[in-house]
Protein backbone atom coordinates (compact mmCIF):
# COMPACT_ATOMS: atom_id res chain seq x y z
CA UNK A 1 0.00 0.00 0.00
CA UNK A 2 1.17 3.73 -1.06
CA UNK A 3 1.61 6.21 1.39
CA UNK A 4 -0.10 9.36 0.22
CA UNK A 5 1.48 11.72 -1.14
CA UNK A 6 0.21 14.95 0.95
CA UNK A 7 1.71 13.10 3.76
CA UNK A 8 4.46 14.90 5.21
CA UNK A 9 8.03 13.43 5.71
CA UNK A 10 10.05 13.01 8.77
CA UNK A 11 13.10 14.53 9.26
CA UNK A 12 15.12 11.58 8.60
CA UNK A 13 13.49 10.66 5.54
CA UNK A 14 14.11 14.89 4.53
CA UNK A 15 17.57 14.35 5.50
CA UNK A 16 18.34 11.45 3.12
CA UNK A 17 16.31 12.92 0.31
CA UNK A 18 18.21 16.02 0.60
CA UNK A 19 21.43 14.40 0.52
CA UNK A 20 20.35 12.46 -2.52
CA UNK A 21 19.45 15.50 -4.13
CA UNK A 22 23.14 16.65 -3.83
CA UNK A 23 24.95 13.49 -4.64
CA UNK A 24 22.78 14.04 -7.63
CA UNK A 25 24.18 17.60 -8.23
CA UNK A 26 27.76 16.64 -7.65
CA UNK A 27 27.76 13.71 -10.29
CA UNK A 28 25.49 15.94 -12.66
CA UNK A 29 28.96 18.50 -12.09
CA UNK A 30 31.15 15.56 -12.51
CA UNK A 31 29.93 15.03 -16.26
CA UNK A 32 30.30 18.84 -16.90
CA UNK A 33 34.18 17.96 -16.46
CA UNK A 34 34.25 16.04 -19.85
CA UNK A 35 33.37 19.19 -21.89
CA UNK A 36 36.35 20.07 -23.78
CA UNK A 37 37.07 23.74 -22.52
CA UNK A 38 37.58 24.84 -26.30
CA UNK A 39 33.97 24.13 -26.76
CA UNK A 40 32.69 26.31 -24.48
CA UNK A 41 34.84 28.88 -25.39
CA UNK A 42 33.87 29.00 -28.93
CA UNK A 43 31.42 31.45 -29.56
CA UNK A 44 30.40 30.29 -33.04
CA UNK A 45 29.14 27.09 -31.78
CA UNK A 46 27.54 28.34 -28.90
CA UNK A 47 23.96 27.45 -28.94
CA UNK A 48 20.94 25.80 -27.67
CA UNK A 49 21.32 23.30 -30.18
CA UNK A 50 24.84 21.68 -28.91
CA UNK A 51 24.31 19.04 -26.48
CA UNK A 52 26.93 20.11 -24.24
CA UNK A 53 25.34 23.01 -23.74
CA UNK A 54 21.68 21.90 -23.04
CA UNK A 55 24.31 19.36 -20.40
CA UNK A 56 25.58 22.54 -19.20
CA UNK A 57 21.89 24.28 -18.70
CA UNK A 58 19.97 21.48 -17.19
CA UNK A 59 22.72 21.62 -14.65
CA UNK A 60 22.30 25.28 -14.01
CA UNK A 61 18.39 24.79 -13.60
CA UNK A 62 19.07 21.34 -11.13
CA UNK A 63 21.21 23.95 -9.33
CA UNK A 64 18.91 26.53 -8.74
CA UNK A 65 15.43 24.34 -8.40
CA UNK A 66 13.98 24.89 -4.78
CA UNK A 67 14.42 21.48 -3.48
CA UNK A 68 18.45 21.90 -4.48
CA UNK A 69 18.60 25.24 -2.60
CA UNK A 70 16.86 24.11 0.50
CA UNK A 71 19.38 21.39 1.02
CA UNK A 72 22.93 23.99 0.25
CA UNK A 73 21.21 26.03 2.40
CA UNK A 74 20.96 23.08 5.33
CA UNK A 75 24.27 21.79 4.34
CA UNK A 76 25.56 25.16 5.12
CA UNK A 77 23.73 25.81 8.86
CA UNK A 78 25.42 21.68 9.36
CA UNK A 79 28.57 22.64 8.10
CA UNK A 80 28.71 26.03 10.08
CA UNK A 81 27.76 23.89 13.39
CA UNK A 82 30.34 21.30 13.59
CA UNK A 83 32.72 21.04 10.62
CA UNK A 84 34.71 18.02 12.13
CA UNK A 85 34.76 15.08 9.91
CA UNK A 86 34.12 17.03 6.42
CA UNK A 87 36.52 16.06 4.17
CA UNK A 88 35.99 16.34 0.31
CA UNK A 89 36.88 13.46 -1.08
CA UNK A 90 35.94 11.06 1.74
CA UNK A 91 37.27 7.67 -0.63
CA UNK A 92 40.45 9.47 -1.82
CA UNK A 93 41.45 10.04 1.54
CA UNK A 94 41.09 6.61 2.60
CA UNK A 95 43.03 5.46 -0.05
CA UNK A 96 45.56 7.52 0.92
CA UNK A 97 45.71 6.02 4.70
CA UNK A 98 45.75 2.44 3.27
CA UNK A 99 48.93 3.35 0.64
CA UNK A 100 51.74 2.13 2.74
CA UNK A 101 54.96 4.42 1.25
CA UNK A 102 57.36 2.81 -0.93
CA UNK A 103 60.86 2.47 0.94
CA UNK A 104 62.76 3.20 -2.78
CA UNK A 105 60.50 6.37 -3.08
CA UNK A 106 62.43 9.50 -3.87
CA UNK A 107 62.26 12.27 -0.83
CA UNK A 108 60.45 15.55 -1.22
CA UNK A 109 63.24 18.26 -2.01
CA UNK A 110 63.59 20.74 1.05
CA UNK A 111 65.65 23.56 0.32
CA UNK A 112 68.20 24.93 3.12
CA UNK A 113 68.06 28.42 4.37
CA UNK A 114 70.83 30.04 3.11
CA UNK A 115 74.14 30.49 5.09
CA UNK A 116 75.30 33.44 6.68
CA UNK A 117 78.77 34.46 5.70
CA UNK A 118 81.49 33.91 8.04
CA UNK A 119 84.93 35.10 8.65
CA UNK A 120 86.41 31.31 7.50
CA UNK A 121 85.37 28.60 5.60
CA UNK A 122 84.24 24.91 8.01
CA UNK A 123 87.89 23.08 8.70
CA UNK A 124 87.51 19.25 7.39
CA UNK A 125 87.38 16.88 10.68
CA UNK A 126 90.83 15.86 8.90
CA UNK A 127 92.70 19.19 9.87
CA UNK A 128 93.82 20.08 13.10
CA UNK A 129 95.70 23.04 14.76
CA UNK A 130 99.06 23.01 13.79
CA UNK A 131 101.68 22.79 16.39
CA UNK A 132 105.19 24.17 16.64
CA UNK A 133 107.32 21.26 15.56
CA UNK A 134 105.18 21.43 11.92
CA UNK A 135 106.23 24.95 11.15
CA UNK A 136 108.79 24.23 9.29
CA UNK A 137 107.38 22.14 7.33
CA UNK A 138 104.09 23.42 6.82
CA UNK A 139 105.62 26.69 5.45
CA UNK A 140 108.05 24.47 2.78
CA UNK A 141 104.59 22.86 1.76
CA UNK A 142 102.81 26.26 1.59
CA UNK A 143 105.68 28.12 -0.31
CA UNK A 144 105.77 25.52 -3.06
CA UNK A 145 101.73 25.60 -3.53
CA UNK A 146 101.23 29.02 -3.39
CA UNK A 147 102.27 32.64 -4.94
CA UNK A 148 101.86 34.29 -2.06
CA UNK A 149 104.77 33.06 0.53
CA UNK A 150 105.50 32.91 4.00
CA UNK A 151 108.98 33.16 5.96
CA UNK A 152 109.91 33.17 9.63
CA UNK A 153 111.12 36.40 10.47
CA UNK A 154 114.54 37.18 12.21
CA UNK A 155 115.83 40.73 13.32
CA UNK A 156 118.97 39.55 11.80
CA UNK A 157 120.60 37.26 9.52
CA UNK A 158 122.45 36.29 12.50
CA UNK A 159 119.83 35.69 14.44
CA UNK A 160 119.56 32.42 16.02
CA UNK A 161 117.36 30.16 14.83
CA UNK A 162 114.49 28.98 16.97
CA UNK A 163 112.25 26.00 17.83
CA UNK A 164 109.30 27.92 18.53
CA UNK A 165 109.93 31.55 16.09
CA UNK A 166 106.85 34.20 17.84
CA UNK A 167 107.05 36.09 13.68
CA UNK A 168 106.18 35.07 10.30
CA UNK A 169 105.79 37.27 7.67
CA UNK A 170 103.56 37.08 4.85
CA UNK A 171 104.13 38.55 1.09
CA UNK A 172 102.09 39.28 -1.90
CA UNK A 173 104.50 40.70 -4.26
CA UNK A 174 103.45 44.50 -5.03
CA UNK A 175 100.55 44.01 -3.18
CA UNK A 176 101.13 43.65 0.63
CA UNK A 177 102.98 42.48 3.69
CA UNK A 178 101.93 40.69 6.90
CA UNK A 179 103.54 40.44 10.22
CA UNK A 180 102.48 37.49 11.71
CA UNK A 181 102.31 37.37 15.78
CA UNK A 182 102.43 33.90 16.89
CA UNK A 183 102.47 32.15 20.69
CA UNK A 184 102.15 28.29 21.69
CA UNK A 185 99.72 27.01 23.78
CA UNK A 186 99.32 23.61 26.16
CA UNK A 187 101.63 21.74 26.52
CA UNK A 188 101.94 20.13 23.08
CA UNK A 189 102.55 23.93 21.37
CA UNK A 190 99.96 24.45 19.39
CA UNK A 191 100.22 27.34 17.51
CA UNK A 192 98.39 30.63 18.45
CA UNK A 193 97.47 33.38 16.30
CA UNK A 194 97.94 36.79 18.75
CA UNK A 195 98.24 40.06 16.42
CA UNK A 196 98.72 40.76 12.54
CA UNK A 197 99.68 43.46 10.93
CA UNK A 198 99.69 44.90 7.11
CA UNK A 199 101.93 46.76 5.56
CA UNK A 200 102.87 48.22 1.99
CA UNK A 201 105.00 45.91 0.02
CA UNK A 202 108.06 48.48 0.34
CA UNK A 203 107.61 50.19 3.63
CA UNK A 204 110.66 49.69 5.97
CA UNK A 205 108.93 49.24 9.04
CA UNK A 206 109.20 47.51 12.16
CA UNK A 207 106.79 44.75 12.46
CA UNK A 208 105.39 46.10 15.70
CA UNK A 209 104.60 49.58 14.15
CA UNK A 210 102.08 50.96 11.87
CA UNK A 211 101.75 51.91 7.83
CA UNK A 212 101.47 55.01 7.04
CA UNK A 213 98.40 54.26 4.81
CA UNK A 214 95.00 54.27 5.34
CA UNK A 215 94.59 50.83 3.40
CA UNK A 216 97.19 49.17 5.15
CA UNK A 217 95.90 50.62 8.19
CA UNK A 218 92.30 49.48 7.79
CA UNK A 219 93.38 46.08 7.07
CA UNK A 220 95.15 45.73 9.94
CA UNK A 221 92.10 47.47 12.27
CA UNK A 222 90.24 43.88 9.96
CA UNK A 223 92.46 41.64 11.26
CA UNK A 224 92.31 42.72 14.70
CA UNK A 225 88.63 42.61 14.79
CA UNK A 226 88.77 39.24 13.04
CA UNK A 227 91.29 37.85 15.54
CA UNK A 228 88.95 39.34 18.35
CA UNK A 229 86.15 37.47 17.12
CA UNK A 230 87.77 34.28 16.48
CA UNK A 231 90.57 33.76 19.32
CA UNK A 232 91.23 29.73 18.54
CA UNK A 233 91.69 30.11 14.49
CA UNK A 234 94.11 27.75 12.92
CA UNK A 235 97.26 29.08 11.03
CA UNK A 236 95.78 27.26 8.06
CA UNK A 237 92.77 28.76 7.92
CA UNK A 238 93.97 32.24 8.37
CA UNK A 239 97.03 31.93 5.91
CA UNK A 240 93.43 30.05 3.20
CA UNK A 241 92.06 34.13 3.97
CA UNK A 242 94.99 36.19 3.52
CA UNK A 243 95.65 34.35 0.11
CA UNK A 244 92.69 36.13 -0.96
CA UNK A 245 94.19 39.87 -0.67
CA UNK A 246 96.20 38.98 -4.70
CA UNK A 247 93.50 41.79 -6.11
CA UNK A 248 93.12 43.49 -3.01
CA UNK A 249 93.28 46.67 -5.71
CA UNK A 250 91.15 45.14 -7.97
CA UNK A 251 88.25 43.32 -6.11
CA UNK A 252 84.42 44.63 -6.09
CA UNK A 253 82.78 44.79 -2.93
CA UNK A 254 79.92 42.96 -3.09
CA UNK A 255 77.84 44.82 -0.92
CA UNK A 256 78.29 48.09 -3.35
CA UNK A 257 79.64 47.27 -6.70
CA UNK A 258 82.68 49.96 -6.36
CA UNK A 259 86.38 48.89 -5.77
CA UNK A 260 87.09 52.00 -3.72
CA UNK A 261 84.73 53.12 -1.03
CA UNK A 262 82.88 56.47 -0.90
CA UNK A 263 84.26 56.88 2.69
CA UNK A 264 87.74 56.48 3.03
CA UNK A 265 88.45 55.57 -0.62
CA UNK A 266 89.96 52.07 0.41
CA UNK A 267 89.12 48.94 -1.31
CA UNK A 268 87.42 45.97 0.28
CA UNK A 269 89.43 44.92 2.82
CA UNK A 270 86.71 42.52 4.55
CA UNK A 271 86.94 38.62 3.69
CA UNK A 272 83.65 36.15 4.34
CA UNK A 273 83.18 33.23 3.25
CA UNK A 274 79.73 32.32 2.23
CA UNK A 275 79.12 28.68 1.42
CA UNK A 276 76.79 27.55 -1.60
CA UNK A 277 74.53 24.62 -2.71
CA UNK A 278 74.42 23.13 -6.13
CA UNK A 279 77.53 23.56 -7.27
CA UNK A 280 79.37 20.21 -7.78
CA UNK A 281 83.12 20.45 -7.07
CA UNK A 282 82.72 23.83 -4.83
CA UNK A 283 81.42 24.12 -1.30
CA UNK A 284 81.83 27.97 -1.40
CA UNK A 285 83.24 31.29 -2.41
CA UNK A 286 85.31 33.96 -0.80
CA UNK A 287 83.23 37.27 -0.70
CA UNK A 288 85.18 41.01 -0.74
CA UNK A 289 83.84 43.93 0.78
CA UNK A 290 84.20 46.93 2.57
CA UNK A 291 84.53 47.51 6.04
CA UNK A 292 81.24 49.71 5.72
CA UNK A 293 79.89 47.50 3.74
CA UNK A 294 80.32 44.73 6.31
CA UNK A 295 76.42 44.93 7.83
CA UNK A 296 74.88 44.18 4.59
CA UNK A 297 74.95 40.52 4.53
Amino acid sequence: MQSDASTPMSDTQTLQKQIQDLTDVYNQLQTLRQIPSSLLKNKNRAGPSVPEFQRLKDVGDSIRSSHVQEALHRAGQSLGADATEIKSNPRRENRKRRRAPSPASPQPYISKAPQEPSAFPPMGDSVRALVGEELVGYIREYNQEHRSKIHIWRRTADEAKSDRPNLLRFMISDVVTVYISIGYQDPNGTILIENMTAFAPRERKAPHSESEYTVFQTLSQQYARVLHAHPGVGLQSVMNMLGTYERLFEDQCVGCGRVLSVEGHVPPVVRLWKETSGTEGEDGRWECRHATCREDQ
